[in-house]
């Protein structure tokens, strides 16, 4: 379902209750000690991950990375495991994100995504205002900065999921566990990408499902399927403090900046929400709850 906005023929998509711009910011959720916590607690797992994956190249690190789309297409299962940071892939004490953190440290990491505000506003995008349904949170996935260090390149989450651009099933979950800065590699957004008629000024075209077009990174961006050409002068910083929890439409296009600093990392966790009776699934992938084993209840 779609709703006109403005008078040229834009469009705001119904089915997603969030500001028209596509996202919300919600700062300071957390306290700080509690940041601190589970920051320490994940950086704990990671590093005892990393051991214990260690590689020694590139190659088999690039492997090794997951999206739904490559690492788990084979199993069926998300996989629990580190994926190597760029650009230094010699460096095996680093990771670039932990996936499906849920899935081994549960009790840190679903206490997180449990949290009273983040459900309410959740539910409310979601129009999911009956507390009789069940949310779950799926995809989850703890990403480190460490400096020098990426997250992501642009895209949208929805490419992954297989469900197109057509509906938003789910409202994507940013929690950045330290403070966020365009230094140390902050969210950027393009506000008002999630449209269906949004095409980076001429730049881009949709494909029939609504999405748009993504191919495989190289180099420091090998570890994934993202947007090429995007109009970057369209988008935004996204500079937030420790604590802060960032809900946005799937279909956003969006990425982050590098962590250019040199003694700053960014810890942040990732996850997607989604009431219980949605099921869906890509080409390789069913994210159904009880079949995808990185989905878990949260109310």
């Amino acid at each position: 379902l779609f709703s006109t906005l403005w008078t040229n023929n834009i469009t705001i998509p119904t089915d997603m209750n969030l500001p028209d711009d596509g996202y919300i910011v919600l700062e300071r959720v957390f306290p700080p000690d509690e940041c601190t916590r589970t920051v320490s607690a994940l950086n704990a797992h990671a590093a005892s991950t990393n051991a214990s994956n260690a590689v020694s190249s590139s190659t088999k690190a690039a492997a090794a990375s997951s999206d739904t789309r490559t690492s788990e297409r084979r199993t069926n299962e998300p996989k629990h495991h580190a994926a190597k940071t760029h650009p230094d892939p010699s460096d095996v004490t680093r990771a670039h994100k932990i996936q499906a953190v849920a899935l081994a440290l549960p009790n840190v990491v679903l206490e997180i995504f449990r949290n009273v505000k983040i459900r309410s506003e959740a539910r409310k995008a979601l129009h999911v205002l009956d507390d009789g349904e069940p949310l779950d949170v799926f995809g989850t996935k703890y990403y480190p900065m460490y400096p020098g260090g990426t997250s992501v390149n642009w895209h949208q989450d929805a490419y992954y999921f297989g469900t197109g651009g057509h509906e938003a099933v789910c409202v994507s979950c940013a929690i950045y566990l330290e403070d966020a800065t365009k230094e140390n590699g902050c969210l950027r957004i393009i506000p008002g990408s999630h449209v269906p008629n949004w095409d980076g000024k001429g730049a881009l075209r949709r494909g029939e499902n609504g999405i748009l077009p993504h191919e495989r990174g190289c180099g420091r961006w090998s570890h994934g399927d993202w947007i090429v050409g995007c109009p970057e002068e369209e988008a935004i910083d996204v500079e937030v403090p420790a604590g802060t929890v960032v809900l946005f439409d799937p279909r956003i296009v969006h990425g982050a900046h590098p962590n250019g600093s040199v003694n700053l990392s960014r810890a942040s966790l990732f996850g997607h929400i989604v009431p219980r009776s949605k099921s869906f699934a890509n080409e390789y992938v069913s994210f159904a709850f009880g079949e995808y084993k990185d989905r878990h209840q949260i109310t």
